[in-house]
């Protein structure tokens, strides 16, 4: 008897309507820990195979409890290294600033005359510099890993709670066939 098969959830909102169905494919993949399946895969539950099912719900929640803690890691690391390219890119700009600011000459009637540049311009000519927009180009690609790294945990943090739920359902469904067991003993 199988007590999950396929379900499917329809949410509609004045002119938008949603459907998901467990049979949703999942990849996840850290470091060199892959899993690749639908989400019926991991939330099913065999009613005629109860033990099967609570040792495999062990396991479940011992792989993904281990994964979900990498991808954490992986995502406080993006993080910690975006911050390091923020950081550089604000020492970069302020290098530039002061080098701006002390080599900006202008040149007046053939003879070269040291000018104080404007902060207007000193700003502009700092974020037009090469050097700055490989730093800002560095700091998108990392928001990017950093948005990725925390959607692989956000979906790792579900499944979690999703195996937590079905260890609360396997934990009700043992108990009413056991109630079952005895009740059919005592006839």
């Amino acid at each position: 008897m199988i007590l999950y098969k396929r379900a499917k959830l329809k949410f509609a909102r004045k002119d938008t309507t949603m459907e998901y169905s467990f049979d949703a494919h999942i990849d996840i993949e850290v470091n060199n820990l892959t899993w690749k399946g639908n989400l019926s895969d991991i939330v099913k539950i065999d009613g005629d195979q109860l033990t099967k099912e609570m040792r495999r719900q062990a396991s479940l929640v011992a792989w993904f409890g281990v994964v979900e803690i990498e991808a954490q890691d992986i995502a406080k690391r993006k993080e910690n290294e975006l911050d390091n390219l923020k950081d550089d890119k604000k020492r970069m700009e302020a290098e530039l600033e002061l080098d701006i600011r002390h080599t900006k000459k202008k040149t007046i009637e053939g003879k070269e005359k040291a000018e104080k540049p404007t902060n207007p311009e000193v700003d502009a000519m700092v974020q037009a510099h090469p050097k700055l927009w490989d730093t800002i180009k560095k700091i998108q690609e990392k928001k990017e890993e950093l948005r990725e790294a925390n959607r692989v945990a956000g979906k790792l943090k579900k499944i979690t709670i999703a195996l937590g739920h079905k260890k609360e359902m396997l934990t009700g469904l043992s108990i009413n066939f056991r109630d079952e067991d005895h009740a059919h003993e005592s006839e």
